[in-house]
């Protein structure tokens, strides 16, 4: 809107006055509630005070003393002062340009486009999804791992554009794209992102992050477009499970989701435990969570591997903790997979016998021949008393072969024998 005003006479500043109002009444509240961020746009020594910083204080609150973390290089540091337009302040609020003194940090060491944050709360990466659209009025078109210029808070950073539905991204059209990006970044989820062409600098585009720690996706995938389409929408709780399902293998808690959704702590910790009154969500250990879903999935793929362990093994009492671990649930630490494993032991579909696990219903069974050679082997040792002969030998008096070495280990496992040495 348009207000004429006459710093002469004082006509027409009511009118802009009342005018303002009306548009702080339609501007969307500062994230005060969220976690400290606060991109970095100078960097500079004053003499008797050390390493200053300044930027906009996009969301949260930043307080004298506050630790704080500098993303994406992750070092440590704590707020010494606080200038807000010059004023020394104990606190400052998202919206407010702000000066910032840091303890125990070099000039060399910050740099315009490093983020300062709360410890731990942002994770660096390479690659990022995001929905991007190009100006109408632009005359260049995007093509597949075309290298660009992308613009994020203070940071400028090369990457390359995967297009992933498309060879080509025209004037007005948008699309989903994955960005690989040249330098390590500390993004999230919802962040404004402008694309400029590479050379000469021309802005085209811009976007919004829907994954700012991204998987690298195979091209023209309906499911990964499918969970793309979703996260555009902004359904908090979808996101919530999505990452819950996807982040499974390493059983995330409150914390991690927090940092890899870039929503609220509030909202994640209310989000998750409605997921498990529903029962979308199962927790694990204190408070680690996995997905139904993954539960079920991984379930169905342990009952296959059971069954042909035991087909392909049925002298065996089962196949090792260990096994299972490496091919269906790698990287997952050991008290949580021994806590996932459980909960498939509930199901009452498998047991467990110390660090062997079989599918229920399973039991090895000798044929006659192997019952007789395994009967013959116990009585041989029985009679020998103290003059325990050796284990070649005794084999090949009770007729074991070369292909009855899971009979042999089956008999060490039952314990009917103990192996005292290796001869």
């Amino acid at each position: 809107p348009m207000q004429s005003v006459s710093s002469v006479t004082g006509q027409g500043l009511t009118e802009l006055v009342a005018l303002i109002d009306h548009m702080l009444e339609e501007v969307a509240p500062k994230k005060i509630q969220e976690t400290l961020r606060l991109p970095i746009d100078r960097v500079f020594t004053m003499t008797g005070h050390g390493t200053v910083v300044t930027g906009t204080l996009v969301e949260g609150i930043l307080k004298e003393g506050d630790p704080v973390e500098i993303y994406p290089n992750e070092k440590m540091s704590r707020v010494r002062m606080i200038q807000v337009h010059g004023e020394a302040v104990k606190e400052a609020f998202a919206g407010q340009r702000v000066a910032v003194n840091l303890a125990g940090l070099t000039k060399s060491e910050l740099h315009r486009g490093d983020v300062l944050a709360k410890p731990g709360s942002l994770r660096t990466t390479h690659i990022i999804d995001a929905t991007i659209k190009l100006l109408e009025s632009t005359d260049r078109t995007v093509h597949h791992w075309m290298r660009v210029r992308l613009y994020q808070g203070t940071k400028e950073v090369l990457c390359r554009v995967v297009l992933l539905d498309r060879e080509v991204l025209n004037p007005g059209e948008s699309c989903f794209v994955q960005l690989h990006l040249e330098e390590e970044v500390a993004f999230k989820y919802g962040d404004h992102v402008v694309i400029r062409f590479y050379s000469p600098l021309e802005t085209i585009g811009g976007g919004i992050i829907l994954d700012p720690n991204a998987h690298r996706h195979k091209r023209f995938r309906e499911d990964v477009l499918d969970q793309l389409a979703l996260r555009s929408l902004g359904d908090s709780r979808q996101i919530i499970s999505d990452l819950i399902f996807r982040e499974s293998a390493q059983c995330p808690d409150v914390s991690n989701l927090t940092v890899t959704s870039g929503l609220p702590p509030v909202e994640v910790t209310s989000l998750v435990q409605t997921l498990l009154e529903e029962g979308e969500v199962i927790q694990v250990g204190d408070s680690r969570l996995v997905h139904n879903a993954f539960i079920e999935e991984r379930g169905e793929a342990l009952i296959r591997l059971l069954n042909e362990y035991h087909q392909k093994n049925p002298l065996r009492a089962g196949i090792s903790k260990e096994e299972i671990r490496s091919k269906l649930f790698s990287g997952m630490k050991g008290r949580l997979f021994d806590d996932v494993l459980n909960l498939y032991l509930q199901k009452e579909l498998i047991r467990i016998n110390g660090s062997t696990v079989r599918m229920t219903g399973f039991e090895v069974k000798l044929t006659p021949a192997q019952k007789t050679k395994s009967e013959a082997l116990v009585k041989l040792y029985k009679e020998s008393g103290f003059n325990v002969p050796n284990l070649t030998d005794a084999l090949a008096k009770c007729q074991f072969n070369s292909k009855d070495k899971d009979l042999v280990d089956l008999i060490f496992e039952q314990g009917h024998l103990i192996r005292i040495n290796e001869a």
